[in-house]
């Protein structure tokens, strides 16, 4: 199942969705990760985030997986851990 919760910005969508997740013993998978790995990864390939084309061509190319971890939840790109994300709902 995928629940999707959409809203502005600072409106609290990340604290409720994690919420969600751990109650309903869901993956949580933040999505601001993923746009971060895309970016990052066409950076670092020399790709002009400008060129729309070229990063959505980039794009379908990336293997993202977000993995469970100690420290919360690693992405990686392509193999390469990236960052981590908390998967605990904010207190």
């Amino acid at each position: 199942m995928i629940i999707a919760i959409d809203g502005p910005a600072g409106s609290g969508k990340s604290t409720i969705a994690k919420f969600i997740a751990k109650n309903l013993n869901y993956r949580y998978i933040d999505t601001g990760a993923m746009y971060r790995a895309v970016a990052w990864s066409a950076g670092k390939k020399g790709i002009s985030l400008e060129d729309e084309n070229a990063v959505g061509q980039w794009a379908a190319q990336l293997k993202i997986e977000f993995l469970a971890d100690p420290l919360g939840q690693q992405v990686r790109v392509n193999g390469d851990c990236l960052l981590y994300t908390s998967d605990a709902a904010d207190e």
